[in-house]
């Protein structure tokens, strides 16, 4: 029983140090699973954690290649050890575990092929109008009882005007003469981004709207200055969690602080911008990602278009949509 009980302990440990390494990982790439974590207290220590669903993706697509059979093995004990611990104290429901099982299982080590994090399925992709109102009705039907929830409202509402990602607000900065903002663009580190920075123009907006982004803006500046962004970023993550779990109980996919960069995606298809634009915008190396991976056209909103800054829209590689003809066709050229 005492070596049962070993194994536990030494499964739980290992498991818990792994999705803390799976938030750290994803909140250092700016990555929206960063949005989907947990604190926990482990001997008076508050530490915090990726949900165990979201933390098996994370470790499925970008460590199980890495490692050998047995180590892949004992990780995935491991988490899945976690998941169970969690079914048992009502942290996590019966869908959610099998779902965790089943995504370590269908997993094996060593596979070369890094995969791509699918995350379509678990979250949406789309904050629109009729929804940011539902979810301002609801923090301000009682603003007083919660901490986070101005602030988190002032955070979608400002993602959805310039489509910034969540850990990108920390370090911009306005330029007020000229109207702008510079960003420090978060995935430029492995070749994802245009470069270092981008610059977005808010000429486009009103009056209002530029209040709230500038309100964020500096609300997000004063926190990070003050070593505070960590508690205020899972702050409002947490919220958000929350509230959309009040406000839309049955629906399966509910927004995040990442769904507002997806909105802001839709809209901009949605206003006529060509997609080097919308790359340039989002601070994308290529034309293709926004295409692909983020909010689609029929789900935006047509605005007013912002003035894409002409070097940033230089630095996007144009990829040419593959276009199948039967002149190419082998097959045509038999005589």
């Amino acid at each position: 029983m005492a070596r049962v009980k070993e194994t536990e302990s030494k499964y739980y440990q290992r498991g818990i140090s792994l999705l803390k390494r799976a938030y750290k990982e994803a909140k250092e790439e700016g990555h929206d699973f960063a949005d989907n974590a947990i604190n926990i207290k482990i001997k008076n220590e508050s530490i915090t954690i990726m949900e165990v669903l979201f933390g098996a993706i994370w470790a499925s697509k970008k460590w199980s290649h890495q490692y050998r059979p047995n180590t892949w093995s004992q990780y995935r004990c491991s988490i899945r050890f976690v998941a169970e611990l969690f079914l048992k104290r009502d942290k996590i429901n019966q869908e959610t575990y099998d779902k965790v099982c089943l995504i370590l299982e269908k997993t094996r080590a060593g596979d070369k092929k890094e995969l791509e994090l699918r995350t379509s399925s678990l979250k949406k992709k789309s904050f629109n109008p009729k929804e940011v109102k539902a979810f301002e009705e609801f923090v301000n039907q009682d603003n007083k009882k919660y901490r986070w929830g101005k602030a988190t409202l002032y955070w979608i509402k400002a993602s959805v005007l310039i489509g910034l990602r969540p850990v990108e607000w920390k370090e911009a900065y306005y330029i007020e003469k000229e109207k702008y903002l510079v960003v420090k663009n978060a995935k430029n580190t492995n070749g994802r981004a245009i470069g270092e920075t981008r610059h977005l123009s808010l000429k486009h907006l009103n009056e209002d709207e530029i209040n709230t982004v500038l309100k964020h803006l500096d609300f997000s500046k004063r926190m990070y200055d003050n070593d505070k962004w960590d508690l205020y970023y899972q702050g409002c993550a947490n919220f958000i969690k929350y509230a959309t779990r009040k406000i839309w109980p049955y629906k399966e996919k509910r927004p995040s602080l990442y769904s507002g960069r997806h909105q802001f995606s839709a809209n901009m298809k949605a206003s006529g911008c060509k997609r080097n634009e919308v790359a340039a915008l989002m601070g994308h190396s290529s034309d293709e990602t926004a295409s692909q991976h983020y909010g689609k056209k029929i789900f935006g909103t047509r605005l007013r278009k912002p003035e894409v800054n002409v070097n940033d829209l230089k630095k996007v590689k144009v990829v040419e949509p593959y276009k199948f003809s039967f002149k190419n066709n082998p097959k045509n050229n038999k005589k």
